[in-house]
């Protein structure tokens, strides 16, 4: 019993003294124990167009009745040549996404439909509109790269 209370001693004293000869060699060594920034591979664009800005996919609810149908995902991006436009466009790109994913998630519920392809058409026509109006002036053309409808 008596060697069972100095081992649960011994470990305590472990246990309340670790931290401190762990962190010493942090202060020791002047780092400060702090981490280095990892370096995370670059976004890959989809061109090397410096007019051209990512946007983000999509993933939206197909609503078929009162019931989730199934699945539309939206990838695309907006070519704007003009600089101050451009830059205009990335301030308010919180903006932008808000605006589209509206009219994403509007046109998913309303009308597209199961087993049906997606109107890519007015799906552009739609987010241009959008596009333009959010920015307040034409001049940002949106470019759709990939529509999929999935099917529950």
């Amino acid at each position: 019993m008596a060697s069972m209370r100095v081992l649960t001693f011994i470990l305590a004293v472990v246990v309340a003294i670790a931290p401190l000869a762990l962190g010493g060699s942090a202060y020791a060594g002047g780092g400060g124990g702090a981490k280095k920034p990892s370096k995370s591979p670059a976004k890959r664009s989809v061109t090397t167009l410096t007019s051209w800005i990512d946007v983000e996919p999509f993933t939206v609810s197909v609503i078929q009745g009162d019931a989730i149908a199934g699945t539309f995902m939206l990838t695309f991006g907006i070519d704007v040549p003009d600089g101050v436009l451009r830059e205009r466009a990335q301030a308010i790109l919180p903006r932008l996404r808000n605006n589209w994913l509206i009219a994403v998630n509007r046109y998913a519920s309303t009308q597209l439909r199961p087993r049906a392809q997606a109107d890519i058409g007015l799906i552009a026509a739609k987010l241009q509109k959008v596009t333009d109006e959010t920015l307040g002036q034409p001049g940002a053309k949106v470019l759709l790269s990939q529509a999929i409808v999935l099917i529950k």
